[in-house]
């Protein structure tokens, strides 16, 4: 029975780092392709559309930094693979649940620790 539960958690694991792995590929071309657009020179020809393009690099920004949050804790769950401590609460040190893994690979904490 060991072996059977260790065999499972091996192939959840090549799972779950294969899907950090594409994850973070997206973010990557996401991260570049955001980077690109904000610049692009832009031309406003009057007031109301330097407002939109301010309110747009705004919102850009808010959306590129989120991106390279995520592709930062990507990251982290990747390396906590390679650690051997991938699926483990970082503050109280129990397994995290499948279904928050399933739903948030690249989580660091268990439900209960973040608060949910």
């Amino acid at each position: 029975m060991l072996k059977a539960t260790a065999a499972s958690n091996s192939k959840k694991l090549i799972v779950f780092e294969r899907i950090l792995q594409t994850k973070g590929d997206d973010l990557r071309k996401l991260i570049a392709h955001q980077r690109e657009e904000m610049t692009l020179p832009r031309d406003p020809d009057d007031e109301g559309a330097a407002a939109q393009w301010s309110v747009d690099r705004d919102l850009a920004m808010i959306n590129l930094n989120r991106a390279i949050l995520t592709l930062s804790e990507v990251e982290a769950a990747l390396h906590s693979i390679e650690e051997g401590e991938f699926g483990f609460c970082r503050r109280c040190e129990e397994p995290i649940s499948d279904a928050r893994l399933n739903a948030l690979p690249w989580t660091r904490l268990c439900l209960e620790c973040a608060g949910g």
